[in-house]
Formats: C-alpha cells, structure tokens, sequence
C-alpha cells in the first residue's frame, strides 16, 4: 500500500528566503512544488489569463501582447481592490495547478513554496507550515539584488498579510538572517517532526 504523502508549506515575507528553506529540504529528498514558477507560467502562456488582465487592467499591463510582471506589480501592490482582482483571476489556476502536482510528484514528502500560503487558503491543505522571516531591510535588500526595487519591495510587503499573523499561524519558524547552517538545522528539525 501506497504511503501517503506528508505536505510542507512554506511561505514568509518577500525575500525571506523561502528558497533557500525549500532547497533544503529537496536536498533530503523532497519534492519542490513552486506556486511562483506556476503564477509565471500562467501568466506567459495561459491565453484565457492574459484576456482577463487585459480587460481587468488595461493594454498598460501589457506588452506584445504579453504581460509585463514589473508594470502589473506596480499597479497592483498600490491598491488592494486591484490586487484581489487579480488574485480572482489567476489564484484559482494557480491552486489546481499545485494540487496537481503535489499529487503527482512521487516523493512521499512535498514541499510547496508559496508566499500567499494563507492567503489563497492553500496552508488548510499542508500537513505543516514553515514560516521564514527576515527582518525588514534584509528583504529589502535581497529584493534589490533580484531587481525589485525598493519601493515595489515595500508595497508587495505593505500588501501581504502581516508576518506576526503568518508566525502566529505557522507549526514552525525558521530565521533567515543568511546563515546557511542556521536554515539547516531548522530545516532537520522540521525534517524529523514530520
């Protein structure tokens, strides 16, 4: 009989680190089911999306007829009316698409790295959550480094749920102030709890 399989979340403010969190735990044997990878392919190749967003926000969204990730960031980490619009849009695409390959990856641990975790209602589903944090300026740097600027980093911060709300809800958390060994321990403690 077939075991079944144990579903890790892990989410936390922007540039936290959860990648670094989630490559630790694929280095165990995990399997990485990445809900950002999904929103991006969605958002290139997914036609039906790319109609809605044209719509719902207007040619300044988009180029070629594609979407610009950077001009929709701006226009809606500014206004939470737009944002759930948004999150309308692609949210429920996004959730069937994890749900598909949670159930087809075959590892019986998986680890799904979403920032919205609680907020698209996906954390009810993780057998465990794992909060990273950072503290506020480190995120900012690190968005820097991705190119996000520092003024995009602080509405999509301004924009997420509060990380005393997510900390308050999660099963653990993990720091993440750049010390490797750090984030390997917290991760084995996860590891062995499962």
């Amino acid at each position: 009989m077939k075991k079944r399989k144990i579903i890790i979340g892990v989410t936390g403010s922007l540039a936290a680190g959860k990648t670094s969190v989630t490559n630790e735990f694929v280095s165990l044997g995990a399997t990485r089911v990445d809900a950002d990878a999904i929103a991006h392919d969605l958002l290139a190749g997914n036609e039906e999306i790319k109609r809605k967003i044209r719509i719902t926000f207007g040619p300044i969204v988009m180029e070629f007829g594609e979407v610009n990730s950077k001009k929709l960031a701006l226009e809606v980490f500014s206004d939470r009316e737009k944002l759930d619009k948004l999150c309308g849009i692609i949210h429920p695409l996004i959730i069937e698409r994890v749900r598909r390959a949670v159930s087809d990856a075959e590892s019986e641990i998986v680890v799904v790295d979403a920032p919205l975790l609680f907020e698209s209602g996906l954390a009810e589903e993780m057998d465990m959550v794992v909060v990273v944090t950072a503290d506020g300026e480190t995120s900012i740097k690190r968005s820097a480094a991705k190119g996000i600027s520092e003024v995009t980093a602080r509405k999509i911060m301004a924009s997420q749920m509060p990380l005393e709300d997510k900390i308050k809800m999660a099963d653990h958390v993990i720091i993440n102030e750049d010390e490797i060994e750090k984030i390997k321990e917290g991760v084995k403690k996860v590891w062995l709890k499962k």
